[in-house]
């Protein structure tokens, strides 16, 4: 029996939820009585997805463990892709009744109730929480959310980076503030302190890869290329196939770096790797201009700033070509475009004179 589960386990951690079924349909009925059965059975039902099925697998579930706070949580996730908020709602009450600091259902419950426009009633669970459980980061974090939901709230946004900034000090940083600060940040426009948030995130954050990928971007935004190139190689240090990554290390190497050679490698791998990725094509394409390769680097252009109509940099990119190749009044009408889409771009200037 033991055996049996571990392997229904197993195959749902290898997303193979069909096995799970096949193997815990006879054990089941075999084995009406067990709470861990029909707890993998409602999780591999959701993975399918079959949320009609994986309610009743939950609420047998719940009959069995009626003191387990995670089981009226599973049967609440599984309610809400079923679209029944209103029972999820009250699941989520009795798990919190159960364990009132429990930070799954409370999440879900103030995420349930932010959606329904009742952010005010969230932030009143959140408060119990923390006066009955302490002031811990999780609850924190969650304030934090919730705070920002708030808009008719004064200083709300204020108010949220305080609360992130509570959850994670610095002798005890906590990834999940962290991450929230620097989104906050980057709605705020504040390039230099999403940077250290997500820099003080990345030796606690569980994938790193993402947060090096947006600190590369940031370095590169603010012209440090030796920092940007740093970020951008710990991304490909795990994983050497990114072609977005070897596209923008290309051009952290072309604008930044004056390393051309370096530059057209990476970019000509990215493509290699990603042909159909317009941000890779674009950045090949632009490379290969730089280089004094128009008659290869237009076609590469023109494919990308079609893929990326609301690009403004794409669309320069095509205007400063169709200008190298005497086309001004292609050039006119791209630079054109691109100045509306991106006002603040460089170079983005109607040509004057030429070819009518």
């Amino acid at each position: 029996e033991d055996a049996e589960m571990e392997l229904a386990e197993l195959d749902l951690a290898q997303q193979r939820p069909a096995r799970v079924l096949e193997r815990l349909a006879l054990f089941t009925e075999a084995h009406p009585q067990s709470a861990a059965a029909y707890r993998l059975l409602g999780r591999a039902q959701q993975a399918l997805p079959n949320s009609l099925q994986a309610v009743q697998s939950f609420r047998q579930l719940v009959a069995l463990a009626p003191g387990d706070p995670g089981a009226h949580e599973l049967l609440a996730s599984a309610l809400l892709a079923g679209g029944d908020a209103e029972a999820a709602e009250r699941e989520l009450e009795r798990a919190l009744a159960l364990d009132p600091g429990a930070a799954g259902p409370l999440s879900a419950l103030t995420a349930l109730l932010r959606r329904q426009g009742r952010a005010e009633q969230a932030e009143n669970l959140l408060q119990i929480a923390l006066s009955r459980r302490g002031r811990r980061p999780q609850l924190l974090t969650m304030l934090g959310d919730n705070l920002l939901e708030q808009k008719e709230l004064p200083n709300a946004a204020l108010a949220a980076e305080r609360a992130y900034r509570e959850a994670s000090p610095e002798a005890a940083p906590f990834a999940p503030a962290l991450l929230a600060l620097a989104r906050l940040y980057e709605r705020q426009a504040r390039p230099a302190d999403e940077l250290l948030a997500l820099e003080a995130a990345l030796p606690v954050a569980p994938d790193p890869v993402p947060l090096w990928l947006r600190v590369g971007r940031l370095q590169a935004a603010r012209g440090d290329g030796p920092e940007a190139r740093y970020a951008y190689e710990r991304v490909l240090a795990e994983q050497p196939e990114s072609a977005e990554a070897l596209a923008e290390l290309a051009r952290v190497h072309a604008a930044l770096l004056a390393q051309p050679l370096a530059a057209h490698e990476l970019a000509e791998r990215a493509y290699g790797l990603a042909p159909e990725l317009p941000s890779v094509i674009g950045t090949f394409g632009w490379i290969l201009l730089q280089q004094g390769h128009l008659d290869t680097a237009l076609p590469l252009l023109r494919e990308a700033a079609a893929a990326q109509p609301t690009s403004g940099e794409a669309q320069l990119h095509l205007g400063m070509a169709l200008m190298k190749h005497g086309d001004t009044k292609a050039a006119r009408a791209v630079l054109e475009r691109a100045r509306e889409l991106s006002p603040t771009l460089g170079g983005a200037r109607p040509a004057q004179g030429g070819r009518r």
